[in-house]
């Protein structure tokens, strides 16, 4: 099955205020996929839609069905959801711990040996380009990393339980153009062996790395297919006038 996520019908609340509004979509295994579209129109609300995480917040319901591999995510144990399907947030969020312990948190917490966390923390953060800069450091803090750093290790952090979906939202909009190529080049990377979700307000950004685009406005999708396509041939005026803006 190509297809490794599908959202069928989905409407996202906050009390009587609909975000989000009939969205249908499938998302292509093993490719990145941008979502595009001006601030406030949904993009983050979408993101943190597939793997739940908007239901932590206060006053906010789903209405829909999301499927994950073939499986209604209604019946999957949210812990193990989310472990398949993780996050990066816009704003790096390292643990006030060691760059060593960040990775092997949730390592030792399904109960990987000690020699295996060794080699698997050193794979991670060779995975992200972090490895070769902090190679000296891994038992200092990981609070005094650089902006990139910390986004790169956040990265590395999701990646360490080995999850199918990744889920990005604006990872690179702190960053210089020296680390956001960083990052860019290791989603590209990264693509064979996970399917990248990323959400972005970098146009150009999406051109360079994305596979499929979806263009959202007003909490609805307005068009979506393949990046060449959209960009060169946007069926609707409003995804035209965005991108040209």
């Amino acid at each position: 099955m190509n297809n490794i996520l599908k959202l069928i019908n989905i409407n996202v609340f906050y009390d009587d205020k609909k975000i989000l509004d009939n969205i249908n979509i499938e998302f292509e295994r093993n490719k990145i996929t941008s979502i595009i579209g001006p601030s406030g129109c949904g993009k983050t609300t979408l993101l943190k839609t597939i793997n739940k995480i908007i239901l932590e917040e206060n006053n906010s319901r789903i209405i829909g069905n999301i499927e994950f591999d073939g499986v209604d995510t209604d019946n999957i144990p949210i812990e193990i959801l989310r472990k398949n399907i993780g996050m990066v947030f816009q704003n790096p969020t390292p643990f006030p711990l060691s760059i060593y312990k960040n990775i092997s948190y949730a390592l030792k917490y399904y109960g990987y040996n000690k020699k295996y966390l060794e080699n698997k923390v050193i794979d991670i953060l060779k995975t992200v380009n972090l490895y070769d800069e902090i190679k000296d450091k891994l038992n200092t803090s990981a609070l005094k990393l650089s902006g990139g750093q910390k986004q790169r290790l956040c990265l590395a952090r999701s990646l360490s339980v080995e999850p199918n979906i990744l889920l990005l939202d604006e990872p690179c909009s702190s960053l210089d153009i020296i680390n956001s190529e960083k990052i860019e080049e290791t989603l590209i990377k990264l693509k064979d062996k996970y399917t990248i979700i990323i959400v972005t307000h970098n146009i150009s950004q999406a051109k360079k790395i994305s596979d499929n685009t979806i263009f959202m406005y007003n909490g609805k999708i307005i068009e979506r297919g393949k990046t060449e396509d959209i960009f060169s041939n946007p069926k609707n005026q409003v995804t035209k006038n965005y991108i040209s803006n």
